[in-house]
């Protein structure tokens, strides 16, 4: 076995067994109208060619007027120059300063766009409190989200952002 991995796995499970971070509950009922959420955190992809992907991919959402409300944007601070909409619940952030984020309100879903494992940023999302949680699949991706997808390939990838766009803004 990988030291590193290794090292990843004792880690989670301290963090696990100290309740710094929990488990998701496992029974959800996903509301058959999109209409229903009516707050949800999006957390960006850290990685450039899939930060690009995802905004393409969520851009009617970030474009429509009536759903600025409704919606908080975590986007790293490197790729401000590349974000042009006006909404304003936008937050840029520093992947490696996580400790500066503000305290998020409960929301009813929450989305991580990023397909890599990330510990740090999934331990970050792990303390606001969602009812739905979106991530994707990976071998801790059970502690985190309650509901997943597994992304392969970058064709996958964007047929997966497209989906979960329209969970959420049809």
């Amino acid at each position: 076995m990988d030291l590193k991995l290794l090292k990843l796995k004792i880690k989670i499970q301290w963090l696990l067994l100290t309740g710094r971070i929990c488990k998701m509950d496992q029974s959800i009922q996903m509301p058959t109208d999109a209409h229903q959420f009516r707050s949800a955190l999006i957390s960006f992809p850290l990685e450039d060619e899939f930060f690009r992907l995802a905004l393409f991919s969520f851009k009617k959402i970030l474009e429509d007027a009536d759903l600025r409300a409704k919606y908080i944007l975590m986007i790293p601070e490197k790729y401000r120059p590349l974000y042009r909409y006006s909404m304003q619940n936008v937050i840029f952030y520093d992947p490696l300063k996580f400790d500066t984020l503000p305290t998020f309100k409960p929301v009813e879903l929450l989305i991580n766009l990023n397909p890599g494992f990330s510990l740090p940023m999934d331990q970050f999302l792990n303390t606001v409190r969602a009812r739905y949680r979106i991530g994707f699949k990976s071998d801790y991706s059970d502690i985190f989200y309650n509901i997943q997808f597994d992304a392969g390939k970058a064709a996958v990838l964007e047929r997966i952002y497209h989906h979960i766009g329209k969970m959420i803004s049809s």
